[in-house]
């Protein structure tokens, strides 16, 4: 996957995980906020509802303080109801919890009810009755069926004390009232709560979309400019591998040259030593003169053609330098733009922050790579200066060495037609001789320096192409982090080399 596709997929990824984050922070406090409504509205209902209850229980209560009869105080509280459906209603028990007033059980009154008990057991008038005593008036809950039905349901009482008649009057609401009060409510804001977190997600939405739209192209617009110079020094690339190794084939051939230089020269040298020999002879041996002068002319003709030849091959060896050094400046040139574009990648890089970090070490590495072929080239074009120094001075000597043959062929005439100074000439040729062999044996040594230089060069190619190789390879490894898996540039240099 390329460093485009990991960008967008952060971006994205990060974009939903804020737009969530915030709706869940967004519904957490307005969820808490409604929770801590419904609480408080509860509790309100429930403080309202007990003051409602105190207050009917003080208005029954004046009744019991201006009636003048049991008779008429039991009446009125009979005939007394309120709430919904005017189902509530007030009971009366006295302190030996004999029941009064009770409108929906009759059957209750007349009675002792203190054994009286709720769906838990709990003995409600004889509690009612005792707290009563100790508290003259209070709140009291437990669990009674409404009027009409068998089912029990928490009742909340609000109970207070008649000393005067030794009464306790009673009053109560069914707390499932105040539940379906508080359900509604509740299911409201609810209601109202999902509508505000949709309104959230639909307004997060409608920012985050445009922002990962623009991130992705901007993304696009740093991308493209560094694929455009990955695709250059690519190019650049395949073009030094090329160059490399034209010089490398160059260099070779350059060697197997000197190689047959220094074979001739070996012969050449080998046949002075022998003329040089014949030469002593003659001056020896007189009668053998004209022969060994023939012989003697035979050979240094062949000595001149191979000198003749000696020379072009230097004067090729050098044009060959010549063209390898303007080889190298190009090359030079082309690292020079390597780096440059290297330069460029890691300032791109840097723009592009943690994300572009694996872009900011493979332009690096590809900088490292072409410091290291500029030094290559700047070594490589050193040692070719000197190579085409020594060449020079082989042109010199090879030039000194063409006089001497001259001589030598003037000298061989005259021992043909003067054969009567053959001792003079002959001690002439073996001191000419000598110097010939002491000339060639030193071209022998500028012609293995020569191709002990070709050798260095070549292996400074080969260093040179391997260096090409491990800069294109550089390339493929930046165009897969920015665009994943393989670019298709071609085969590694090292592989065409083995292939």
């Amino acid at each position: 996957m390329g460093i485009i596709r990991k960008f967008n997929l952060l971006t994205i990824s990060v974009a939903v995980s804020v737009g969530l984050l915030s709706l869940a922070i967004s519904s957490r406090f307005l969820w808490k906020g409604g929770m801590e409504h419904i609480e408080s509205l509860r509790s309100r209902i429930r403080q309202e509802r007990e003051v409602k209850l105190k207050d009917l229980v003080d208005s029954a209560f004046s009744v019991l303080e201006n009636a003048n009869f049991y008779e008429d105080a039991v009446r009125s509280l009979g005939n007394m109801r309120f709430g919904e459906g005017r189902k509530n209603y007030f009971f009366v028990v006295d302190t030996d919890g004999l029941m009064y007033v009770h409108p929906e059980r009759p059957e209750l009154v007349g009675k002792i009810q203190m054994e009286l008990t709720d769906s838990e057991g709990r003995k409600i008038i004889r509690e009612i009755v005792q707290m009563a005593k100790e508290q003259g008036e209070g709140y009291y809950s437990y669990q009674w069926p409404k009027p009409g039905e068998d089912a029990p349901e928490s009742k909340l009482t609000y109970f207070k004390y008649h000393p005067k008649w030794k009464w306790v009057l009673c009053t109560g609401a069914y707390m499932s009232d105040l539940y379906r009060l508080e359900t509604d409510t509740e299911k409201r804001m609810v209601s109202g709560l999902v509508r505000l977190v949709m309104a959230q997600s639909i307004l997060i939405a409608g920012i985050l979309v445009p922002v990962v739209v623009i991130t992705f192209l901007v993304c696009r617009r740093l991308i493209l400019p560094i694929k455009g110079a990955v695709e250059t020094v690519q190019a650049s690339s395949g073009e030094i591998a090329s160059v490399s190794e034209q010089i490398a084939a160059s260099s070779q051939e350059v060697a197997r040259g000197a190689s047959r230089q220094s074979e001739s020269l070996a012969n050449a040298t080998g046949a002075l030593e022998a003329q040089l020999e014949m030469t002593q002879r003659t001056a020896r041996l007189a009668d053998d003169i004209r022969k060994l002068a023939g012989e003697t002319a035979i050979a240094v003709s062949n000595a001149g053609n191979s000198f003749m030849d000696l020379k072009q091959m230097v004067a090729a060896v050098s044009d060959a330098g010549a063209n390898a050094s303007s080889i190298i400046r190009a090359i030079d040139t082309i690292s020079s733009q390597t780096k440059m574009v290297a330069l460029n990648a890691s300032i791109e890089a840097a723009r592009l922050g943690e994300s572009g970090n694996g872009l900011g070490v493979v332009s690096e590495e590809i900088r490292n790579l072409a410091l290291r072929t500029t030094a290559a080239s700047k070594q490589t074009e050193t040692r070719i200066g000197e190579m085409l120094k020594r060449m020079e001075d082989a042109e010199i000597n090879l030039l000194s060495t063409e006089d001497v043959f001259s001589g030598l062929i003037g000298m061989t005439a005259k021992v043909k037609t003067l054969a009567e100074e053959i001792a003079t000439a002959s001690s002439l040729q073996a001191g000419g001789g000598e110097k010939i062999k002491n000339e060639m044996r030193q071209i022998e040594g500028v012609v293995e320096q020569n191709a002990a230089s070709s050798e260095e060069l070549a292996a400074t190619v080969e260093e040179m192409m391997l260096q090409a190789d491990h800069m294109r390879s550089a390339l493929w490894q930046l165009s897969g982090v920015l665009y994943g898996g393989s670019n298709g540039a071609g085969t590694p240099l090292k592989q065409i080399r083995e292939a």
